[in-house]
């Protein structure tokens, strides 16, 4: 590992990045619907809406930190917040976008205690209720790919 471990410099990767977090509500429609079980698609329903509602405070804290950096490349979002040390981190420049960005990364996650959507407790798993084995497991696959990947971009923009 080092500072030359780039799989690509997207001059735009900030802008990439919400453009694809941004498809997920697509999925979750289609294995919604795709299940025809009216209960499976009214969780379906609720999933995207919580997925929309907290797309936006999370967009909004990725634009006041390009904003503050003056750049759209992850890298050098990062380089700019090597130049001082632990003192240029953005996390101490903008303490209120990081707690916003890591509930509102929390919710897009559906984790504790933004679950709603799969409803674990109930009765029906929301838009997982009509799926089991292999299917089941990558939605779960899924779920954590974007648990890293949100962490992964709370390094990157805040540390």
């Amino acid at each position: 590992f080092g500072e030359n471990l780039i799989v690509s410099n997207l001059p735009i990767g900030i802008f990439f990045w919400i453009a694809v977090s941004s498809v997920a509500p697509i999925g979750l429609f289609m294995a919604g619907y795709g299940s025809n079980n009216k209960y499976a698609f009214l969780g379906g329903l609720r999933a995207i809406a919580q997925s929309i509602s907290y797309e936006i405070p999370l967009a909004l804290c990725v634009l006041a930190i390009t904003l503050l950096s003056d750049e759209l490349s992850t890298v050098a979002i990062v380089e700019k917040q090597a130049s001082f040390g632990m003192l240029s981190w953005n996390c101490w420049k903008q303490p209120i976008g990081l707690i916003a960005f890591l509930i509102a990364a929390l919710a897009e996650c559906e984790r504790l205690p933004f679950d709603l959507p799969e409803a674990e407790e109930e009765l029906v798993a929301g838009y997982q209720t009509e799926y089991t084995g292999m299917k089941f497991a990558l939605f779960y696959v899924g779920s954590y790919v974007n648990l890293v990947i949100s962490a992964l971009f709370v390094t990157i923009l805040y540390l």
